[in-house]
C-alpha cells in the first residue's frame, strides 16, 4: 500500500494579460510512501524540526521550503541564520534522498496553457487529473494499492477534485468533449485507489510536508531557472520499471 501525499507550488491563477498571478507556473507535486515507511520518516521528519527548534529557540511549526528560504517568520524560521536554514534543507532533502520515495509532479505553463486551447482547463485540476493518473498507473505495474492525502484547499476545489475520482470510477479518467485533447495514456477508472481523496492540515502531516519541498523544488526549476535541488532529486520521478517519467511538462514539450 502507498499514500500519495500533494502538495502545489505558485498559484493556479492565470498570468497576465489573462488574469492577475505573478507566477508563470503551477506545480502540483506528490510524494508515494509505502505503509511501512511512514513511521520512520514522521519520526525522522520529527527529529529535523526539534532539532532546528532548539537552534531557532522557538517552536518551528513544519516543514515548508519557500518559507524556508525566505527566513518566514511566521514560521520561526527568522530566528535561524541563513546557513542554519541551508543545513535544514540539506537534511530534508537528505532524508528524500534516503527514503527515495517514487516522486509525481505536474508543471503547468499557465500563458502557455491558456493560449493554446480555447477553453482552458483549471491548471489546479487539470494538474490533479494529470499527477492521480501517474499515480494509478504506478500502483498498477507494481500491483498495489494506493491512498490519496492533500493539503487543505477551500470547499470548492475540495469537491471539484473529489469529483474527478468519483466520476473516473464510473466512466474512466479521460475528459469528454472539447477537453478530450488533454486525454493521455488508459482511460482508468482508478481501481487501485482505496479512497476517493482525503485533506489534512500540512502541519500535521509529515508526508504533505515532503510533499511541499519536492513541490517547491521542481516549481523553481521552472519557474526561476534554479535547478539546483531538482537535480538532487530529479532521478525519483523515473520509473524503475521502463525508465519513464512521473513528472508532466504542460504543454508537453520535451521530456524531463
Amino acid at each position: 500500500m502507498y499514500t500519495l501525499y500533494l502538495d502545489g507550488s505558485g498559484d493556479p491563477g492565470w498570468y497576465p494579460p489573462y488574469g492577475t498571478s505573478e507566477l508563470k507556473w503551477y506545480v502540483l507535486g506528490g510524494v508515494a510512501i509505502d505503509d511501512s515507511m511512514i513511521d520512520p520518516i514522521n519520526e525522522d521528519v520529527s527529529d529535523i524540526i526539534s532539532k532546528y527548534s532548539q537552534l531557532a529557540e522557538c517552536p518551528i511549526k513544519e516543514l515548508k521550503y519557500s518559507a524556508l528560504i525566505a527566513g518566514n517568520k511566521d514560521y520561526g524560521y527568522d530566528q535561524l541564520t541563513k546557513l542554519q536554514r541551508k543545513q535544514m534543507a540539506d537534511e530534508v532533502f537528505h532524508l528524500i534522498h534516503e527514503y527515495r520515495p517514487p516522486l509525481f509532479a505536474t508543471a503547468i505553463h499557465k500563458n502557455e496553457h491558456y493560449e493554446k486551447y480555447r477553453t482552458p482547463h483549471d491548471p489546479l485540476l487539470l494538474s490533479f487529473r494529470f499527477t492521480v493518473t501517474k499515480f494509478d498507473k504506478f500502483l498498477a505495474e507494481n500491483n498495489e494499492n494506493g491512498m490519496i492525502f492533500m493539503d487543505s484547499e477551500s470547499l470548492q476545489v475540495k469537491k471539484s477534485m473529489k469529483a474527478i475520482i468519483e466520476e473516473a470510477r464510473i466512466d474512466g479518467i479521460f475528459l469528454r468533449g472539447a477537453n478530450s485533447q488533454y486525454n493521455d495514456g488508459p482511460n482508468s477508472k482508478l481501481f487501485a485507489l482505496t479512497n476517493n481523496l482525503d485533506f489534512n492540515v500540512s502541519e500535521n502531516s509529515p508526508g504533505i510536508q515532503l510533499a511541499d519541498f519536492c513541490s517547491h523544488a521542481v516549481w523553481r526549476n521552472f519557474e526561476r531557472a534554479q535547478g539546483g535541488r531538482f537535480s538532487q532529486i530529479q532521478y525519483l520521478f523515473q520509473s524503475s520499471n521502463n525508465g519513464a517519467t512521473r513528472l508532466v511538462q504542460w504543454p508537453r514539450q520535451k521530456q524531463i
